[in-house]
Order: C-alpha cells, then structure tokens, then sequence
C-alpha cells in the first residue's frame, strides 16, 4: 500500500476535471430551510406492498412517495394531469430514501411530505413515511418508517427537453414554499 497522501498527477490522469460553477442564484427560487412537513396522505400496506416476510418491500416506499406528492400537490391546486394538459411533467431527477423502521402487513401509513424548494425549472420534496400511534395493533409511540427526497425537473412533453414551469403552477407552488 502506497503512503504517499496526495496522489501524483499521472495517478489522477482518468479522472476528469470540470470547472467549477457558480451557485445557482436564489433569485429565481426559493428555499425553505425547515419547511412543514404536512400530511399529504395516509394508506393502507396491503399484501402486494409486502415480501414474504409480511414487511414492506423497499420499492414499495417509492410509490408511497409518489402518492405523497401527488396528494400535496392536488392540495396545493397543482394536479399531475393538469400539468400533463398543459404540456409538461416533472421527472424525478433524483431520489434518496433512508429506511429507519420496517412497514408490516395491515399498517396504516401516514405520507408527510414538504416542499422545500420551488425554482422556474426544479421543485424538490422531502418525506416522512409514518405509521402514528394507534395505527397498527400494539403501537403506542409514532414510528417512522423512512425519511426521503425527490428532486424534480419540468420537462416539455412534445421534445422531452428541460423547460420553464407555467407561471400559474409555479405561482401556486412558490406561495407555499
């Protein structure tokens, strides 16, 4: 094993270098630091949800994502199939879940979710899968299951390239961030 801390330049050569960019400006977005998190929806783990075991499959979770930001969004007067209606959708770009707690056959899931930033082109969530107190048979604290985020881009859905979100989403979307 080699000591050396830094490696020479000829041990780097593979790695490609790209000049640095300046942070995006804020001026166009806005950032929450600590947003709410609010109860977007609740569901009910059924047996397709589950492996054998009877606890939640771990892709399971991003559909239960996936409701949570669809119900937050139809609660902000956004709805997926409107944005589709106007030509745009917002592919996830980027997902991260950090399981904490396994889900179990019969639990009744609380989606929390948060909007933690709104710019012309990108919207990117955070969640809270719970199951509350009460809401499976011998549970008397709140447990949370997995934490996770989405970053979303808009997309036009002719050319499936970047594009501007409709000023009346994004108006929508800004007022609650």
């Amino acid at each position: 094993m080699n000591s050396r801390a830094r490696p020479t330049e000829f041990e780097c050569s593979h790695v490609k270098q790209y000049p640095s960019r300046p942070m995006p400006s804020t001026k166009k977005s806005k950032i929450i630091d600590s947003a709410p998190y609010r109860l977007a929806a609740k569901t009910r783990v059924i047996y397709g949800d589950t492996d054998c075991m009877g606890v939640v499959y771990h892709g399971s979770y991003i559909r239960y994502m996936e409701h949570a930001r669809v119900e937050a969004m139809r609660n902000l007067g956004v709805s997926y199939a409107g944005m589709e209606r106007m030509g745009v959708g917002l592919p996830v770009t980027e997902l991260s879940i950090k399981y904490l707690a396994p889900g179990r056959y019969d639990d009744f899931v609380s989606l929390w979710v948060a909007l933690l930033r709104v710019s012309w082109a990108r919207l990117h969530f955070s969640y809270e899968l719970v199951v509350e107190a009460g809401d499976r048979e011998g549970l008397t604290e709140r447990q949370i299951l997995a934490r996770g985020e989405t970053h979303h881009g808009c997309m036009a859905l002719s050319d499936k390239r970047a594009t501007k979100m409709p000023d009346e989403v994004y108006t929508r979307l800004i007022a609650e961030v």
